[in-house]
């Protein structure tokens, strides 16, 4: 049995009225919605787009420190080039043994049966297997493109080459009353590191009345290369020119002519 709550006497138009409002009602409940998500989406955009442009200019700022540090850190380094070149040109120029160093290492050794007529210490100039500049090869153009080296290494280099074909050397002559402590006290200076090389240039008989009493010598001691300068290809170490010094030495008997 049908009630009267559930007969319907509105015409089918009033119904399909209700409807539409109802649907426009939706879409502007789901429009509002959407504007708002949008104007939200806007703030937090608009918020981090300025947090992305604070970020951007410390980033900016730490970038002008590191490029202010590096232009510093060049100059450092340019600067620290230059001190280090004139230093090592300083103590090249200081470079040569101090005499007093040389003249302690040979005559506290003297024996008392040596008497020493002559010390000379000079410069002696050896065969150099440099290059003259002039056959050297052109740099190449990888090397030319970088800076040049300070003039104090410049100065250094030079020195080096003009110095590599010189050594020092230390000529004594004396008098020995027995060849075997003069034998001793050269192999005593050939252990010293101080010297590279230990020769016995000449040995002579001294004769009194047909016996002998002694013998005159002369004795050449090459020091061995101070800082920066070349090691000798041919030099030798103290142990070996101590080993090997004594069976070179001419006897007074076979020099017995003079040098």
């Amino acid at each position: 049995m049908t009630t009267w709550n559930e007969i319907d006497f509105l015409p089918p138009r009033y119904r399909e009225q209700h409807v539409q409002r109802r649907n426009f009602l939706w879409r502007v409940v789901v429009l509002g919605a959407y504007l708002g998500l949008l104007a939200l989406g806007s703030v937090a955009q608009r918020a981090k787009l300025g947090n992305l442009q604070a970020e951007l200019a410390q980033a900016q700022q730490q970038l002008t420190e590191a490029q202010q540090y590096a232009a510093q850190l060049a100059q450092t380094e340019q600067r620290l080039s230059r001190d280090r070149a004139a230093a090592q040109l300083v103590t090249y120029l200081q470079h040569p043994w101090p005499r007093t160093q040389v003249l302690a290492a040979i005559l506290p050794r003297v024996p008392d049966s040596i008497y020493l007529t002559e010390l000379r210490l000079y410069p002696l100039a050896q065969q150099s297997s440099s290059t003259p500049f002039w056959q050297r090869p052109t740099a190449d153009r990888k090397d030319q493109d970088q800076p040049p080296a300070p003039p104090a290494l410049a100065d250094l280099q030079r020195l080096r080459e003009e110095r590599s074909a010189i050594i020092t050397v230390v000529q004594i002559n004396g008098v020995a009353h027995d060849q075997a402590v003069l034998h001793t006290y050269l192999q005593r200076l050939a252990e010293d590191e101080l010297f590279s090389a230990v020769e016995l240039i000449s040995i002579e008989s001294l004769r009194d009345d047909g016996n002998i009493q002694g013998c005159a010598f002369e004795v050449c001691l090459k020091l061995r290369p101070g800082y920066g300068e070349k090691q000798p290809a041919a030099s030798r170490t103290a142990g070996s020119l101590a080993s090997g010094m004594l069976t070179s030495f001419p006897s007074a008997s076979g020099q017995g002519g003079g040098r």
